[in-house]
């Protein structure tokens, strides 16, 4: 919207319609009084409404027309300045019979007034009336030849006059203009009511950047933008009615481009035509400045720095956002106040007073200080402290800029606890840390992996590009390589192998390093590779002491194996013969005649040889167990026939040791893929343990069901149980669980882990809580797999 700016006088007598208006009803109000109580003093009383109403009359209309014109064209002026003022002094001067040169002279007036302030149309209407009325009373009174020469010489005499004082008036205000056209050096348009420009400076023609012809082809709201055009006309009719205004915009150049402008403009009459004379003056350097005059207060508004200025007697001038957060007093609270008491512990003050009076003296300084907050608590602050000068370069005050530090410190003490715990976590480790600079080949260690890779602590320089290679042994040096080239391609995530690193005595120790890429070069090469060391020597000795003894292990487990071989296959003709021998002597104890010894003493040999038959077939499925070798003849058996066999090749030992047999099948596969005769060794292996480890009384449980797809086998007894954490253990080789009554070899839990998950199945025992123990396995319905390791393979070191 335009608002106005001119003050109250010039906007009384301000060359516009507005101010003419304000002029006319002016001169109204203080002449016309006056003069009808002079002419009514003139009047004898009887013809005293007889001029005087019409008069009043006359100029009554004319002062209520300007009244309620806001904004008066020419026409409007002809009558209350041109012809109602003229009129008015011809009926006075008809009224009260004056002199014809008198009437010149007091008709004469209002021609005169409308020719320095209206246009040509309202100075021809004012001479005509004066024309008229002179010649009407004038003729009237001394005869229409006198009269008409007496209006001739008005016409002639103040019609000279009127055109004289006319033109030089406005050529007064043309001249004005272009005075004005030549001091300014912002853009001065001058256009027509309608906005059709008709005049332009240079400035005009540099500003917008195109020639004057083009300027004066265009209208005031072609300068703006499309979308302100609307604007632009209602500034103008603005313009029209108050005489003036001044409001912003944005212009555009004939490139396209645009810039904000404040434009100043005045209507004016210049020989008869209304003009508007517009000074355009661009503010671009203005907006920039008011732009970055926000930005800083935002800048202040936003600032997590506290911004204090104090006055020479350091009293608090300023008090920025920044510190009412920081110290929780606001700007009120601390306007006028010392810092110090308020601020600044008692404590602090000695160090604080000495940086200003620095800063007051023209240094500055920055400071570490404890303040305070409004609520008590201390905060550490980085104090910056400058002198303020005025434009003389006198110092007018001290600005603080204070940053509160309390957590960076605690994070630094942080910091410092965080790196000296590593130090010791280092240390403890016997680690330590590398760097690695692969452009300028600088490798830096500490002290711990100096002394493991043979150098000096700090900084080692080393060929562009080598880095740790050329710390390792010569053999390692691809090894090292290729684990950074796999972290710089992306195939691993970080940098890692273990080398060997030669010292300067001729040692060898063995390091584990371990790092990562830290930086990048613009280029994409690697600047910063960052990583561990650690001393890995004990270690290595360690596995490759192991290795050999493992070496030694095997070595022994192959000889065993090849005795137990031998062993067992040269102990098995003998217990053929002892077999044989004692079923011969059995049945020569059948004889009349013999002694009854002789057939108990065969039946002793007999089981004895047995018993070392099963020893030795044992040993050897144990062996081949541990070799992988064990052979099975998987096909379909019957499962319930299966444990009804096993049920029934125990029911010797179970009778023997007067315990019962109890056979739970559930409703399962009809069939399954297996060794029967090896499934029966497994069986019959677990009923003679549950019946060696049941006393006498006690009861034995086969029970079979089917379990996700798998045949699930259970024998449970009631006897002592095993140990706990013991499960595992009784499976090993030559473990015997210490509940069982019977104390064999200790190859019965071994050999049925190993038929079982040759199988492709599981086997485990399970403490009972109601007492005794519980073994299950599972087996597969499906064809039996090969399994990926040997089944139940065992190392030769825990054999």
């Amino acid at each position: 919207m335009p608002r106005m700016v001119a003050s109250s006088p010039e906007r009384l007598f301000e060359d516009s319609p507005a101010g003419l208006r304000r002029l006319v009803l002016l001169l109204y109000a203080l002449v016309l009084p006056p003069f009808l109580g002079v002419l009514a003093m003139q009047l004898p009383p009887g013809d005293r409404w007889g001029a005087v109403g019409p008069i009043a009359a006359i100029c009554g209309a004319a002062a209520s027309w300007v009244a309620l014109r806001r904004s008066p064209r020419t026409l409007d002026w002809i009558y209350p300045v041109g012809i109602a003022p003229t009129l008015s002094c011809g009926l006075a001067f008809a009224a009260t019979g004056g002199h014809v040169v008198g009437y010149m002279a007091v008709v004469t007036a209002p021609l005169a007034w409308a020719a320095v302030l209206c246009d040509a149309p309202v100075v021809v209407a004012a001479w005509l009336t004066g024309v008229l009325t002179m010649l009407i009373p004038a003729g009237s009174r001394d005869g229409w030849g006198e009269g008409t020469a007496d209006a001739l010489l008005y016409a002639i005499i103040p019609g000279l006059v009127a055109w004289v004082v006319h033109g030089k008036t406005a050529r007064y205000r043309e001249a004005r203009l272009r005075s004005l056209e030549r001091q300014l050096n912002d853009i001065e348009l001058l256009a027509r009511a309608d906005g059709a420009i008709v005049d332009a400076n240079d400035r005009a023609v540099e500003g917008y950047r195109c020639s004057r012809e083009a300027l004066l082809r265009l209208r005031m709201h072609d300068l703006g933008r499309e979308s302100e055009r609307a604007l632009v006309e209602a500034q103008l009719m603005a313009v029209e009615r108050a005489g003036g205004a001044v409001f912003e915009a944005e212009h555009l150049r004939s490139d396209g481009s645009h810039f904000p402008v404040e434009v100043s403009a005045r209507a004016y009459r210049i020989r008869g035509r209304r003009y508007v004379h517009s000074v355009v003056r661009d503010i671009s350097a203005r907006r920039a400045a008011e732009a970055q005059q926000r930005f800083l207060a935002t800048l202040f508004e936003n600032l997590n720095e506290a911004v204090v200025v104090l006055d020479e007697a350091f009293r608090i001038q300023v008090w920025s956002p920044g510190a009412e957060r920081i110290f929780g007093w606001t700007e009120e609270e601390v306007m006028g106040r010392s810092p110090f008491g308020l601020l600044v512990p008692r404590e602090a003050e000695a160090t604080t007073a000495r940086a200003i009076t620095a800063a007051a003296a023209g240094r500055r300084s920055t400071e570490l200080v404890r303040w305070c907050r409004k609520d008590g608590r201390e905060l550490a602050a980085s104090l910056n402290l400058v002198a303020l000068q005025d434009g003389s370069g006198a110092i007018t005050g001290v600005m603080a800029v204070a940053r509160d530090v309390t957590e960076q410190q605690a994070a630094q003490v942080a910091l410092r606890e965080s790196e000296e715990r590593l130090s010791l976590a280092l240390l403890a480790a016997d680690t330590e840390i590398w760097e690695w600079e692969p452009e300028r080949g600088a490798v830096r260690v500490g002290s711990q992996g100096a002394s493991l890779l043979g150098v000096q602590m700090g900084e080692v320089t080393a060929a562009a590009g080598s880095g740790l290679r050329a710390l390792v042994h010569p053999d390692d040096r691809a090894l090292v390589d290729a684990a950074v080239l796999d972290h710089l391609e992306g195939r691993a995530e970080a940098v890692v192998a273990e080398a060997r690193v030669p010292l300067a005595d001729g040692s060898i120790r063995w390091a584990h390093l371990r790092g990562r890429v830290m930086g990048w070069t613009e280029a994409g090469a690697p600047s910063r590779i960052l990583g561990t060391v650690r001393d890995v020597t004990t270690r290595r000795q360690a596995e490759e002491e192991r290795k050999r003894l493992l070496a030694e292990a095997n070595r022994a487990t192959e000889a065993r194996e090849q005795v137990l071989a031998v062993v067992a296959h040269d102990l098995r003709s003998p217990l053929a013969a002892i077999a044989s021998t004692a079923s011969e002597v059995r049945e020569l104890g059948r004889e009349p005649g013999a002694p009854p010894e002789l057939s108990e003493c065969a039946d002793l040999i007999r089981s004895a040889a047995a018993r070392m038959g099963r020893l030795i077939d044992d040993l050897l499925d144990v062996a081949a167990i541990q070799k992988g070798s064990l052979r099975l003849a998987p096909e379909r058996s019957d499962c319930a026939a299966l444990v009804e066999d096993a049920v029934r090749a125990a029911e010797p030992l179970v009778r023997s040791s007067r315990l019962r047999l109890s056979l739970e099948v559930a409703a399962v596969a009809p069939e399954a893929c297996c060794d029967r005769g090896r499934i029966l060794q497994v069986l019959g292996n677990l009923l003679a343990n549950a019946c060696h480890a049941t006393p006498p009384g006690g009861t034995v449980t086969l029970r079979l069901a089917e379990d996700g797809g798998a045949l699930h086998f259970t024998v449970r007894d009631t006897g002592r149980g095993f140990e706990e954490g013991a499960a595992e253990r009784l499976f090993q080789p030559y473990q015997r669980g210490a509940a069982s009554f019977h104390k064999g070899a200790g190859l019965g839990l071994a050999i049925a882990r190993g038929i079982v998950e040759g199988h492709g199945g599981r086997i485990w025992a399970e403490r009972a809580t109601e007492g005794g123990a519980a073994f299950h396995f599972l087996l597969p319905v499906g064809e039996v797999a090969a399994p990926r390791d040997p089944p139940g393979k065992v190392s030769a070191a825990s054999v």
